[in-house]
């Protein structure tokens, strides 16, 4: 298995699974079982989750005012 620090892919991923309906608990779990680490390479924590998609944002309000 390789290991994800891609913070763009996970963030993408996690976007995705989000609009899926899950919690963000069910994210963490998921971003894990699919290889991707945190960035110190810890548990995927709820709050976690939520600082990964709030990163998300900010690129995706540029992208429609663009």
């Amino acid at each position: 298995d390789s290991v994800r620090h891609d913070r763009a892919a996970m963030s993408r991923r996690a976007s995705e699974l989000r609009m899926e309906g899950m919690t963000l608990k069910e994210i963490g779990v998921r971003l894990a079982m699919e290889g991707y680490q945190t960035r110190d390479g810890g548990i995927w924590h709820p709050a976690t989750v939520s600082a990964l998609l709030q990163s998300l944002e900010p690129a995706l309000l540029a992208r429609r005012r663009a």
